[in-house]
């Protein structure tokens, strides 16, 4: 194994955390200038949505991506990254299934909603299949490609709200991360594929025993935002949610 260069590691690694400390602030004021042209009840329907997406998504995941890099290089063969990448394809169809059954049980399947559940999942399986690439560290290209998905987006989404798009440009946004998050993911030589197989029960209980340890730290994490959103539209209805959001 190659021997760590710490001074890259730590400049790669500046590159991460000022990207991400950039793309808070740009949604930060992004967001600013949609309350001129979309009311709160409006940003709170596409927040709840995208709140309880989140959510199902974290609830049903193995944390592969934890997995991933968290595996040591003796165990790290073929066959187990092709189990760790059908792994994550299935989860992320098998959720996006089940919150597009939910939709339409409940009367929300609109086409708009349906493309932000479409575009919710993308980003789950591209953050998990990034895991394969991050394992060597290549934080810089990250960086890149994180925040130039979430520059794209938000450059679009204001332009759109400034023409007259209303609230469908939250939906554009999101829509437009994900797929050029994707596509600088495979741009930057990222993007890891393999055939995708119906795996075993030994495998699923493998699987699981695995990322356990680290499921319910993942969802502790991740999801105390996305509860307040919920909470806020389950007592105050969209225009709370909008609010908070």
């Amino acid at each position: 194994m190659k021997p760590l260069n710490y001074k890259k590691l730590k400049v790669d690694g500046i590159f991460l955390v000022s990207g991400q400390l950039c793309q808070a602030l740009l949604a930060f004021g992004v967001n600013l200038v949609l309350v001129r042209y979309i009311t709160p009840s409006e940003f709170g329907r596409f927040a709840i949505i995208l709140a309880g997406a989140f959510l199902f998504y974290s609830i049903i995941s193995f944390r592969v991506n934890v997995l991933i890099t968290r595996m040591s290089s003796s165990d790290y063969k073929d066959e187990t990254k092709s189990i760790l990448f059908s792994a994550m394809t299935l989860e992320t169809i098998a959720a996006s299934a089940i919150i597009c059954f939910w939709l339409v049980l409940t009367g929300q399947a609109g086409l708009w909603e349906l493309i932000l559940i479409s575009a919710v999942g993308l980003r789950h399986w591209t953050d998990l299949n990034k895991a394969f690439f991050e394992r060597n560290m290549p934080y810089r290209q990250l960086a890149f490609v994180e925040a130039g998905a979430a520059t794209g987006g938000h450059i679009v989404a204001v332009t759109l709200a400034a023409l007259g798009f209303g609230w469908v440009v939250l939906f554009i946004r999101e829509l437009l991360i994900s797929l050029i998050n994707l596509f600088g993911l495979w741009r930057v030589g990222g993007l890891t594929l393999y055939r995708t197989r119906i795996l075993k029960k030994a495998e699923w209980k493998q699987l699981y025993k695995e990322s356990r340890g680290v499921w319910l730290d993942g969802v502790l994490e991740t999801n105390f935002h996305r509860l307040t959103i919920l909470f806020a539209g389950l007592h105050g209805g969209d225009t709370a949610a909008g609010y908070f959001f």
